[in-house]
């Protein structure tokens, strides 16, 4: 039976080398340059508690997504809300998981929770979960449990569908500065929207903030690649592992990301292949994180409209800065509340929020 039991070096690895105190790294008035150093972290005697609890619930989720056939998004998310700690999952009987998954109409949890409790099975979860722990150790990446203090908690618990974990990569906490955008667009955009998407992302890097995107292909890669000739934080969030980058032209910027230039988050392991439930999924992720969500292209059912719908479920304040004014996602962003705007007359509105 599986017995997770944080070692130090799997203790260290969601340790963050950064404040867990505030999330939100804000620009100082006088200075374009983002500061980039990294701070001792302050944790009181119920932080170290719940780091404990967080290092043994981040092992044993590891352990569970060898059962990746099995456990999809949404048994996972139930098993972490049903067990704590969540390493009572390695005790559970074969009923217990029928009753949970027959509650909340997981037919495939149900009828495969045989082979959750078998010995060979978990045994094999057991030496997944410790090899993908050792590479961490090594600096590959952290998995951080929504019950550790430096979980960025006050911004993904706006999400409806609960986000109750996160592979960060490379191995420090989350750092956004203000602003922080989200950019998102079609995968078809055409030049004007990618320029608008290349416009928006340069303005936020001038005023020192944080760029997010989902490092698609169309408006994602030429707001990520405009964001880089400036001085923002990136933030690249992952429908895949990110071992497996979708498109798989982009694992350069992953690799430069990896480096030292900003951040990678997904919600698997980084052996995890892309699939259309992962995207949908991480763009919840990309709107919850953001002060505001820009879209710059996409159709009124799109990828793109996922995301202003997420942001606009989350209350994240939604723009379009599409040229078309008339397009399918300019008209979705005004049912959402938010207005249409040109890139250059969006950045002075930041401009001056800055300034207020």
């Amino acid at each position: 039976m599986f017995h997770p039991a944080p070692s130090f070096a799997a203790m260290r690895q969601v340790l963050p080398n950064t404040e867990a105190g505030s999330h939100l790294a804000t620009r100082k008035k006088r200075s374009k340059k983002l500061d980039l150093s990294l701070a001792l972290p302050m944790f009181t005697a119920a932080d170290l508690h719940n780091i404990g609890e967080a290092a043994e619930d981040a092992n044993t989720l590891m352990a569970m997504f060898y059962f990746r056939k099995i456990l999809d998004h949404q048994a996972l998310s139930l098993c972490v809300q049903h067990f704590r700690p969540l390493s009572r999952f390695f005790e559970a009987t074969e009923r217990e998981l029928k009753y949970i998954f027959a509650r909340d109409r997981h037919l495939r949890g149900y009828v495969d929770a045989h082979q959750l409790v078998s010995h060979t099975q978990r045994s094999a979860a057991s030496r997944y979960a410790e090899r993908h722990l050792n590479a961490f150790a090594e600096g590959l990446g952290s998995l951080l449990m929504h019950n550790h203090p430096a979980f960025p908690r006050m911004r993904l618990e706006r999400s409806r569908l609960p986000v109750d974990w996160l592979f960060i990569h490379p191995t420090t906490a989350l750092r956004l500065s203000r602003p922080t955008v989200a950019i998102v667009g079609s995968r078809q955009s055409s030049k004007r929207q990618l320029d608008a998407a290349r416009d928006v992302a340069e303005g936020v890097g001038a005023l020192g903030g944080t760029v997010v995107t989902g490092l698609a292909t169309g408006a994602d890669g030429a707001a990520h690649e405009a964001a880089r000739s400036t001085e923002a934080s990136i933030v690249a969030v992952l429908g895949s592992g990110v071992a497996k980058p979708y498109p798989s032209e982009h694992a350069k910027w992953v690799k430069e990301l990896l480096e030292g230039r900003g951040t990678v988050l997904s919600e698997v392991p980084p052996d995890y292949a892309p699939n259309q439930d992962g995207f949908v999924l991480r763009n919840r992720i990309v709107a919850a994180l953001a002060d505001v969500v820009v879209a710059v292209s996409g159709k009124y059912a799109s990828g793109t409209a996922h995301t202003i719908r997420f942001a606009c479920d989350a209350s994240v304040p939604v723009v379009s800065v599409d040229p078309d004014p008339a397009s399918g996602i300019s008209a979705l962003v005004r049912e959402c509340g938010g207005y249409v705007s040109s890139p250059s007359d969006f950045v002075r509105q930041l401009e001056r929020g800055e300034d207020a």
